[in-house]
């Protein structure tokens, strides 16, 4: 029996053929060291057996689980977007993030990021800016790809912010009910819709007070990432649609009426 009011973070976890690359001992070490963390996993139409390792981690802490299972897949995006409004729908907590499931950045950094969020910071994210004090391990092509991808974004988004890609990001429980209430239109730059729903909602200055770019100590590229070089290409069109989106009235008026009804 879950005990709702021992959580206090929750971390969703989309995942898809992950098979025998399932850190099973990771989990299991987390879970016995942090038991006010749900995670929930969001099994995405997974064709392998996904499904049986899930199951047996959530035999060992049923109390710490949840697998919301769907047959097709939906993508990185919607699996995610699921995750966290079920998880605000049927669970009390303070704080709430997503986290790719090889643990490319580590359920122990999660938390350190999570610990972040206080006073007016609502949204803590990841970087992977390697420096002299962390390591950051990276494939050499896919960190080109992964920089022209941000130099892009940050400059769109006019934020300064040198990696909005990272895949370990932590909110509050309330700005989660905002930003992620709405299906994304990308498949792979739904972090920017996140961004620029932010701002949509805060205004420009106001995002920067809010939100928090954190530099890694470790990560790993385990290479479950499917992006490939031909993405940039397609990297404009859904830059152009997300800009149209979130710059239009309609969409504004939209998130102050929400605003007001919280």
């Amino acid at each position: 029996m879950i005990n709702y009011y021992k959580i206090e973070t929750i971390i969703v976890i989309p995942t898809y053929n992950i098979g025998d690359e399932f850190r099973f001992n990771d989990y299991k070490f987390f879970l016995k060291n942090n038991e006010n963390v749900f995670l929930c996993f969001v099994n995405d139409g997974s064709t392998d057996q996904t499904s049986k390792y899930l199951e047996n981690l959530n035999s060992a802490f049923n109390n710490q689980i949840h697998i919301i299972s769907y047959q097709t897949n939906l993508g990185k995006a919607e699996a995610t977007r699921k995750g966290i409004n079920y998880c605000n729908t049927h669970y009390n907590f303070k704080t709430i993030g997503f986290l790719d499931v090889d643990l490319s950045t580590s359920l122990q950094e999660f938390m350190r990021l999570n610990s972040l969020i206080k006073d007016e910071k609502e949204f803590i994210f990841g970087s992977r800016k390697s420096t002299s004090k962390n390591k950051i391990f990276n494939k050499y092509y896919r960190f080109f790809i992964g920089r022209i991808i941000a130099f892009i974004i940050s400059k769109i988004l006019n934020l300064n912010t040198y990696d909005t890609q990272c895949g370990c990001k932590v909110f509050t429980k309330n700005i989660s009910l905002i930003i992620f209430d709405e299906t994304f239109i990308s498949k792979w730059l739904f972090d920017v819709e996140l961004f620029s729903r932010m701002k949509t909602y805060y205004g420009n200055e106001l995002t920067r007070q809010k939100i928090r770019e954190t530099t890694l100590n470790k990560w790993e590229d385990r290479g479950s990432s499917k992006i490939s070089f031909l993405y940039i290409f397609k990297l404009w069109i859904d830059l152009f649609n997300i800009n149209k989106k979130y710059s239009t009235k309609h969409y504004f008026i939209n998130k102050k009426q929400l605003k007001n009804e919280l």
